[in-house]
């Protein structure tokens, strides 16, 4: 690691810009405004993953470069942070973090936030200890924690902590270890040796005033230790020679007696930081034992703010991160790339820069500057003291000056102001500026074409001192919106404009007159003036408002726009011409192309550059040091490839070949997860993330680990069984996935920084979504199994339908054929018996036997009816039963027959009776009225139909003389029918006889009655 920083500080010091070495140091700061939950940083901590953690006052912040992820105690749980007031934090061999607090004890986390231990610390006096300063691994892998109340030490799995033998000493403050042997500080012993027995004194505070103890341990290899103390002083330990030094520091104003060294760090070869209590920052030379304050930027974005450092570390990039009470600021020795030189009137905004007699001129809002070395000269103008100055241009030796309506001569000893002065042939002319000139020579004789903002292009003769009024033609479009007016390598000349875009000067000429012939006046007459003709150059797709030209590449032009970035124009092109640069920021202010193909631009969020043979694209901003005031439109390429930009109120000067590549080299990793935008980054400790189907819009976060321009570091992604190439995110350190479909998948993220370099790895993540109950296999084979089952059912159930219609069909039929057949056949007989009566003569017993075979006539019509009154299935409610007894009541009333009485619940007719169930009961009904008409000798008959729960009750009474069941039951076959119906549909039939009447009573299921029936 330290070979690394070695060699980074070589090369930085090799290939930075001289004025580097000068340069105050600037820092770049990050506050809670930047997302850290609070400004008092404590400790620095970076993890085997590259996270870096940030103890604070109220809590812990993960830092990935770009975001900070804040963890704190917000109950009193085993798995909430043990404190808010972080003093420490470590990690162990299998990458969890040890944090220590003050006012919480210890905890273990791992780097996703999740707390796994909060292992307690006694006392001696059973007391829980909250206060620990220090946490410590040994490379017997023993943990231990310095405490206020004593020395605790834990094996693995640092589950128990035990307190060490070291009752007669309280407070324990750093350790290190020095031949497997652990050493510690505490108040009265500089040094001392954790021994079994407690604490053995190896140095005494001789140097050291009463009471005061040694702090920040800081390793230098060969058993020596820098330390600081309470106290302004350094100390050298010197573990192999057992010697303790005192360094002195010199108690000056800015050092007082009761200042102290709080952290140290080495930010180069044999070249230490020292933070002290007081905020201030001091360098130490190991080598020469000499100490000297670091010179600090004052500027407020970049300097060190807050009145203590707690806390420094220096990475293996050699950048130095330090924790104040203002926050996390950090010095990096690659991003201080530029230099900045503050004009004497920091209100004043650069507008243009010229080299002039080795020197360099400067147009501001506040007047004209030219700048010898260091120092700034204000050059003021004839006339006018405040006055602000725009275009510059140098031409033959002589510095032409647009100001606001005016070009003035500067040679190098005086302004002269009278060449264009008070150019007032339009009304409000005096509040435009002239901001572009350029010079040109026809014949020998120079020109200069001048043009003031939306006023047209002038012309001017520098030998006459006269100059003309003209406008730029182009399509018969006027351009008066001039920006830039450039030459290129072949003598041609380019406007650039912000109403009509890109146009290249033809020719020129006045009243139909080519040039030279000029109509020199002290004031032009509009609709009299000069045409400068030129050929309009325009894509739809470009944007025509062009802020900025320059050639590079091949004498090609690259164009600034506004809207449409960088733009690539060939003039010489067949077929299109502009070519839109990706990844361009859209708006371009201003351009310039170095010696070796880059182009520079001043757009939004500060310095872009473009490389045009690679195509990489790299940004500057404040983070490399580009002051906040912002950069202002000016720019120009001195000598040997040196590039100087203009700000608010400051120059900046790098040269692009001097600057250093970023070094660091991203290491992709997964930061966050979340699902329905809740956060649930604790499933990224498992090795598959399972998810439920409805668990299917996620999105999960990433980070490239870079903190040297992590905004520039770009993604690409592919989500296996899904993807099948890898895609960009760009910048964006994010992927959403909506509406996943089921299924295994594998996330891969890979990054690259701002130069292209990656560790060509990538960070995974497993993703299972569960299968869908109605997708899966068992749901299917369930789905299977139910839909042969309703297929056998429904064949079943057809089957049994047609089992009941063929029993219905063979019933009606065997009916049919008993009773029909043998009505029929009495006929026949009755018929041969009477015709054997007639021809014998005996007229009664033909009479007899006609009245029979009348009576078995109308009997067998009367079953014929029953039987197609059941099978109708228009007959199916019980109301047409009721009906069919009423009507049969009704035909059986006469002056001879008992009185009938038929009665019936209103609740029973919407009952739907299933035909062989009609069909029997009303049977059943009308044989018991027959028998209790021919054999009761009955005055009243009563008919009830009721219900009862789940059946229907049919009850027939008389008041006959009723008979004897046991009788009756082996002899007619009235009786042995009606229990023959009874069965058939399920139902028990009840007859009670005896001398007071004869009571039936039909009890038949309305649940279950079509099942009896279908079984049989």
């Amino acid at each position: 690691m330290k070979f690394i920083i070695i060699i980074g500080n070589l090369l930085l010091l090799v290939l930075s810009p001289v004025r580097i070495a000068c340069q105050a140091l600037s820092f770049e700061h990050y506050g809670m405004k930047q997302g850290l939950g609070d400004n008092q940083v404590r400790c620095i901590h970076f993890d085997a993953q590259g996270f870096m953690w940030l103890g604070t006052t109220e809590g812990l912040d993960r830092f990935d470069g770009e975001s900070f992820t804040h963890h704190s105690r917000s109950s009193n749980s085993p798995e909430a942070l043990c404190g808010n007031v972080i003093n420490d934090v470590i990690h162990d061999a299998d990458g969890n973090l040890w944090i220590a607090s003050r006012d919480g004890g210890i905890c273990k986390m791992n780097t996703w936030g999740k707390v796994l231990e909060h292992p307690i610390l006694w006392s001696g006096d059973s007391t829980q200890v909250n206060m620990v300063n220090k946490l410590f691994f040994t490379t017997d892998s023993l943990l231990y924690a310095s405490t206020v109340k004593g020395m605790f030490i834990a094996k693995q799995p640092y589950d128990h902590f035990e307190l060490s033998d070291t009752t007669h000493v309280a407070t324990f403050f750093d350790l290190f270890e020095f031949q497997r042997k652990v050493y510690c500080s505490t108040v009265g012993i500089a040094v001392g040796e954790i021994t079994k027995n407690g604490i053995e004194t190896r140095f005494s505070n001789e140097y050291l005033a009463s009471g005061y103890i040694l702090q920040c341990f800081y390793p230098l290899g060969n058993g020596q230790w820098l330390s600081g103390g309470w106290d302004p002083d350094l100390h050298l330990i010197d573990m192999n020679k057992n010697v303790l030094e005192n360094i002195r520091v010199e108690v000056t104003p800015t050092v007082d007696k009761d200042d102290e060294i709080i952290c140290i760090t080495e930010n180069a070869p044999g070249k230490f930081w020292l933070g002290w209590k007081s905020g201030q920052l001091m360098e130490y030379d190991a080598s020469t034992k000499n100490f000297q304050w670091l010179r600090i930027s004052q500027e407020d974005s970049k300097t060190l703010n807050g009145s203590r450092i707690f806390c420094m570390h220096t990475d293996h990039l050699g950048r130095t991160w330090i924790g104040t009470d203002a926050g996390l600021h950090v010095y990096n020795p690659f991003s201080a790339v530029f230099e900045i030189d503050w004009l004497p009137d920091r209100n004043a905004t650069v507008n243009d820069l010229a080299s002039f007699q080795n020197r360099l001129a400067i147009s501001t809002t506040k007047g004209l500057y030219v700048q010898d070395n260091d120092d700034f000269e204000f050059v003021p103008l004839s006339g006018y003291n405040d006055y602000a100055a725009y275009a510059l241009l140098e031409a033959d030796n002589v510095l032409w000056v647009g100001t606001t309506n005016n070009v003035a001569r500067y040679t190098g000893h005086s302004m002269n102001d009278h060449f264009i002065h008070h150019v007032d042939y339009i009304d409000g002319l005096t509040s435009t500026r002239i901001n572009a000139l350029l010079d040109f020579e026809v014949n020998g004789h120079p020109y200069l074409f001048i043009n003031p903002y939306g006023h047209g292009t002038f012309v001017g003769s520098i030998e006459e001192r006269r100059w003309a009024y003209g406008v730029v033609f182009s399509d018969g479009n006027m351009e008066n919106l001039v920006r830039k007016i450039f030459r290129d390598s072949y003598g041609n000349i380019w406007f650039a404009g912000a109403a009509s875009g890109l146009n290249k000067l033809v020719h020129t000429s006045f009243e139909n007159k080519p040039f030279p012939i000029w109509p020199w006046k002290s004031h032009a007459i509009l609709g009299s003036h000069i045409h400068l003709d030129a050929k309009r150059f325009s894509d739809k797709e470009v944007s025509n408002e062009i802020s900025g030209i320059c050639e590079a590449s091949g004498n090609k032009l690259w164009l600034a726009t506004m809207g449409s970035g960088l733009v690539h124009f060939d003039p010489n092109a067949g077929g299109k011409q502009f070519s839109k640069i990706n990844d361009s920021p859209n708006s371009v202010k201003a351009l310039i192309a170095d010696d070796n193909g880059r182009i520079w631009l001043i757009a939004t969020g500060g310095l872009h550059s473009f490389d045009t043979s690679t195509g990489l694209w790299k940004h500057y901003s404040e983070q490399d040091g580009i002051p906040a005031a912002g950069l202002s439109q000016a720019m120009i390429k001195l000598n040997g490839n040196n590039l100087i930009a203009g700000g608010n109120g400051f120059l900046m000067r790098w040269n692009p070949d001097k600057i250093l590549a970023n070094p660091e080299i991203p290491k992709t990793v997964i930061t966050g997860f979340d699902i329905h935008g809740i956060t649930l980054n604790q499933l990224l400790a498992e090795k598959t993330i399972v998810l439920n189907p409805d668990q299917n819009f996620i999105t999960i976060h990433f980070s490239s680990l870079c903190y040297n321009k992590a905004e520039d570091s770009r993604f690409e992604y592919i989500l296996e069984g899904l993807d099948n190439h890898w895609r960009s995110a760009g910048n964006v350190n994010f992927v959403d996935f909506n509406d996943l479909p089921f299924g295994e998948f594998i996330f891969k993220v890979r990054a690259t920084n701002a130069d292209g370099k990656s560790d060509d790895g990538f960070a995974s993540l497993r993703i299972h979504i569960r299968t869908p109950f109605f997708r899966s296999w068992f749901f299917i084979h369930s789905c299977i199994v139910c839909f042969a089952f309703v297929i056998y059912a429904v064949f079943a159930y057809r089957r049994r339908q047609r089992l009941r219609l063929d029993h219905l069909r063979n019933k009606i039929a065997r009916d049919l054929h008993d009773d029909v057949g043998s009505a029929l056949g009495s006929i026949s007989l009755y018929s041969e018996a009477a015709r054997r009566t007639l021809s014998g003569g005996n007229q009664q017993a033909t009479e007899f036997v006609l009245d029979k075979m009348g009576s078995t006539s109308r009997e067998m019509i009367e079953k014929m009816h029953d039987i197609v009154w059941a099978v109708n299935p228009e007959n199916d409610s019980m109301e047409q039963v009721i009906e069919r007894m009423q009507n049969h009541i009704n035909e059986l009333k006469t002056d001879t027959n008992p009185s009938m009485e038929f009665k019936y619940q209103l609740d029973i007719v919407s009952l739907k009776l299933d035909m062989n169930a009609r069909k029997n009961i009303f049977l059943i009904f009308k044989e018991a009225i027959y028998n209790s008409l021919k054999h009761a000798q009955s005055h009243k008959i009563s008919i009830d139909l009721i219900r009862t729960n789940l059946d229907l009750v049919m009850v027939i009474q008389d008041d006959g003389i009723g008979f004897d069941i046991e009788q009756i039951k082996y002899g007619g076959n009235g009786l042995k029918n009606m229990n023959a119906r009874a069965e058939e549909i399920g139902a028990s039939l009840i007859i009670i006889s005896n001398q007071q009447g004869t009571r039936l009573v039909l009890t038949s299921p309305l649940v279950g009655m079509d099942m009896k029936m279908n079984l049989k």
